[in-house]
C-alpha cells in the first residue's frame, strides 16, 4: 500500500528566487470566478518565490492588485522552465456578484434620481 501511495507523490523543493507557476481554481474562488469553468486556465504566472515558510509553503511576489493570499503550498506550484517571458499569463480578473470589477476612465456627469427612495446617485461614465 505504501509503495502504491508513494509512487504518486513527488518531493519538491524550491529556492528563493525561483520562478514558478501557481495552480488556481477560479471556479472555486468567488472573487475570481467566471461562467466558463472548463475553459479557464489552470496555471498562472510565472511569479518569483520571495520566502520559504515552513517545510512546504512558499511566499510569492504577486502583483499588488491581486486579491489572493501570497502564500502557497508546494503542491500548487509548478517550476518555470526555459527563458523567462515577463507576465505571460496574468492573474484572473476579480469578480463581484458575477460581474467583473471595472474602473471608469472619467466621470462625465452625475445627478440624483429623486424617483427612488432613498434618492439614487446616477453617474454618466
Amino acid at each position: 500500500m505504501k509503495h502504491s501511495t508513494d509512487s504518486k507523490r513527488r518531493d519538491v523543493h524550491y529556492e528563493v528566487g525561483d520562478w514558478v507557476y501557481v495552480k488556481l481554481r477560479p471556479y472555486r474562488q468567488l472573487s475570481i470566478s467566471s461562467s466558463y469553468h472548463k475553459l479557464s486556465k489552470r496555471f498562472y504566472g510565472p511569479f518569483q518565490i520571495t520566502e520559504w515558510i515552513g517545510s512546504v509553503a512558499y511566499r510569492l511576489q504577486l502583483p499588488p492588485s491581486s486579491k489572493i493570499h501570497p502564500v502557497f503550498h508546494c503542491s500548487l506550484l509548478k517550476p518555470h522552465q526555459g527563458p523567462l517571458v515577463p507576465h505571460s499569463v496574468s492573474l484572473p480578473i476579480p469578480v463581484v456578484e458575477n460581474h467583473p470589477i471595472v474602473e471608469p476612465l472619467t466621470i462625465l456627469d452625475c445627478k440624483l434620481d429623486g424617483s427612488t427612495s432613498p434618492p439614487t446617485k446616477l453617474v454618466l461614465v
